[in-house]
């Protein structure tokens, strides 16, 4: 009878020795070596993949919304522009607005006499002198000032002036009207018989804050009036220039 020969079971080496088993329920494959467990899951690289493409789209978004913003700031740059243009064209019709108000719609004038009611006399002097026409019949825009006889131009234009001066018999009569203290035109009447009267008219091109007055000559001259008015003082705007 022959004797059974038993051999020993090939046990594998744990060294360096891959062992796999499958597990039905999650799929993982297990590695086991020197004692130290790895797992490693099969959708491990799908899960990577999908991440990969979530990061792709992100970025892709991401460059929309810079490249829509980059748009947004162009739009506001142009409407800034815009709204500079506007607000200087605006300023620039304020202007031409002004202006022309003050062309058509600025109306200056103004009539005084030197007497009122009562007598009134103005030299001889030996210094002339300002002449006050304090009786104001009109005085639109209030250039013309009763205290101190002074007309001050409110604005840039052609203005004309007119007056008229009287003396008494025993004395010459006259004015000379200035313009920011310079003489222009003059009355002037020799003593004589009776009231003589003279008259004068001018059409003078006056800044705005230009000057204009009736002054006396320093000589043995004398104004005269009453209640009848002789002695007048007007003048008022023709036209903006």
């Amino acid at each position: 009878m022959k004797q059974l020969i038993r051999y020993p079971r090939y046990q594998p080496r744990q060294s360096g020795l891959l062992c796999v088993s499958v597990s039905s329920s999650t799929q993982q494959v297990h590695r086991k070596q020197t004692g130290i467990d790895k797992t490693v899951t099969p959708c491990d690289n799908a899960n990577m993949c999908e991440s990969l493409s979530v990061g792709q789209v992100l970025d892709t978004k991401l460059a929309e919304l810079e490249a829509a913003v980059d748009f947004l700031k162009k739009q506001n740059a142009e409407l800034t522009s815009k709204q500079q243009i506007t607000d200087a064209q605006l300023t620039t019709l304020n202007k031409d607005v002004e202006n022309l108000k003050r062309e058509v719609g600025q109306k200056v004038g103004f009539s005084a006499s030197l007497g009122d009611d009562g007598l009134v006399r103005i030299g001889p002097t030996c210094e002339e002198q300002t002449v006050v026409f304090k009786n104001v019949f009109f005085n639109n825009g209030n250039a013309y000032n009763a205290c101190t006889g002074i007309f001050t131009a409110p604005c840039k234009g052609a203005f004309q002036f007119i007056f008229k001066t009287i003396g008494l018999c025993d004395y010459n009569s006259g004015a000379y009207l200035a313009k920011n203290g310079e003489r222009q035109v003059s009355t002037w009447r020799p003593k004589g018989s009776g009231r003589d009267t003279a008259t004068q008219a001018v059409i003078l091109p006056l800044d705005a804050g230009d000057t204009v007055n009736l002054v006396t000559w320093a000589s043995n001259d004398q104004l005269f009036d009453n209640q009848y008015r002789y002695s007048t003082f007007s003048g008022f705007l023709l036209f903006s220039l």
